[in-house]
């Protein structure tokens, strides 16, 4: 057997708990920083993406997109500060020439009583009573020394310090925020709670098709028992696509009709006894008169002359008129009453065509016994009394329902 054997030298008992409790402080260091990085990053990027959330209403799918960045960046900063650390944890090499490093006195006695205080370490020929004596130095000087505080450990100090004040913070708002708070928080983890709002509109009404070449009336009422805030006035946004858009600021139904009627209905303020305007009275309105109040949303006033509208209602309600020159092609629209905001699509189609008109006539049973039909010219539609008349008329699309000159479906 060589000297190498059968002499070896005993590591270190005391040199190799310092260089243990070295490392546990790395890794503790590490870690701790790792975790006030998370801490100051998840509450960031949630405060962040409430507030978003809150200010544009994000859909579900954007919020997921959200949730996963959050989740994306937490698993970073998880393996770079506490997986990474923890899988490659310094050896005793690495960590006594840490120690070196920082308390150059050891001379090298550090490095070297660990590295020859291990299975074959010592040459043949050479002396394990110098070793030891070696070892016996290099605890000598480590004895007084704690390992540990050589780790510095004032940027994480800042960073746990900085996330608990953070957080106190964070939490001291979020309290304040009340219920609005904790469901801007659930619907970051993708809840179906509606956004909070200091005014919630509680419906917002319009035709889903048009046809091209006809106005639209959009109207929004407002939930008045469940908002803080009755706004005066709203706005409407138009998107057409391609950045084009176009807005339409409005004002209380009820102020509007309280102008209307000042300004175009006085002079024909003759109600009958029923309380609404004539149709006589109705039809001396003039044009522009008409054009204003169908402009203002009330078109329902020159139909049946009822001047008497529920005040009551008119408070809360928002009238968007939309012109047919603004409704000839598909647009998605945005209600804004305050932070209240609802959207919609409304789709513009080509009115039907007729392609082809068809006419044929049954003349009387006196005339026609076995009541045969006949075509007629559709120049010539003399009929005689008792006759029957049959129009078959084709159209570019499908249409559930027309209406005759007479007014008869």
């Amino acid at each position: 057997m060589s000297e190498t054997t059968r002499n070896p030298v005993t590591p270190s008992n005391l040199l190799t708990a310092k260089l243990e409790a070295l490392r546990r402080r790395q890794f503790s260091v590490a870690a701790g920083g790792g975790m006030a990085r998370l801490v100051l990053a998840l509450l960031a990027l949630l405060a962040a993406g409430m507030y978003l959330d809150w200010k544009i209403e994000l859909s579900k799918e954007g919020r997921t997109l959200l949730l996963l960045l959050d989740l994306a960046i937490a698993l970073h900063i998880l393996n770079k500060y506490l997986y990474q650390p923890h899988a490659n944890r310094p050896d005793d090499d690495e960590a006594a020439l840490y120690i070196e490093h920082a308390r150059p006195e050891f001379q090298s006695r550090l490095i070297a009583a660990t590295q020859l205080t291990r299975p074959g370490a010592i040459p043949p020929g050479a002396s394990p009573a110098l070793v030891s004596e070696l070892v016996k130095r290099a605890e000598q000087q480590a004895d007084p020394v704690d390992f540990a505080d050589e780790v510095p450990t004032d940027k994480v100090r800042n960073l746990v310090g900085s996330a608990i004040v953070f957080a106190l913070i964070w939490g001291i708002v979020f309290n304040k925020g009340g219920q609005d708070a904790r469901d801007l928080l659930s619907r970051a983890f993708l809840s179906d709670i509606p956004v909070p709002r200091d005014t919630h509109i509680a419906s917002v009404t319009h035709k889903k098709v048009i046809p091209r070449g006809d106005a639209i009336l959009i109207t929004a009422t407002i939930d008045a028992d469940n908002s803080e805030v009755k706004p005066d006035e709203g706005t409407l946004i138009l998107d057409y696509g391609r950045g084009d858009d176009h807005r339409i600021k409005v004002y209380r139904a009820k102020d509007v009709w309280d102008d209307i009627r000042k300004k175009h209905l006085d002079d024909y303020d003759k109600k009958d006894e029923d309380g609404k305007l004539s149709k006589e009275e109705l039809s001396l309105i003039k044009d522009q008169d008409r054009i204003a109040i169908i402009s203002a949303g009330f078109a329902e006033v020159l139909e049946d002359g009822n001047l008497e509208l529920p005040e009551e209602d008119l408070k809360h309600e928002f009238r968007f008129y939309v012109s047919a020159a603004r409704a000839r092609r598909d647009f998605e629209f945005d209600v804004r009453l305050n932070d209240g905001r609802e959207d919609g699509e409304v789709k513009v189609v080509a009115r039907p065509m007729v392609q082809f008109l068809d006419c044929a006539q049954t003349l009387p049973k006196y005339l026609n016994p076995e009541r045969k039909s006949e075509k007629r010219e559709k120049d010539n539609l003399r009929l005689l009394e008792g006759s029957d008349l049959k129009v078959i008329i084709s159209t570019s699309k499908e249409v559930e329902v027309g209406l005759g000159k007479d007014g008869e479906e």
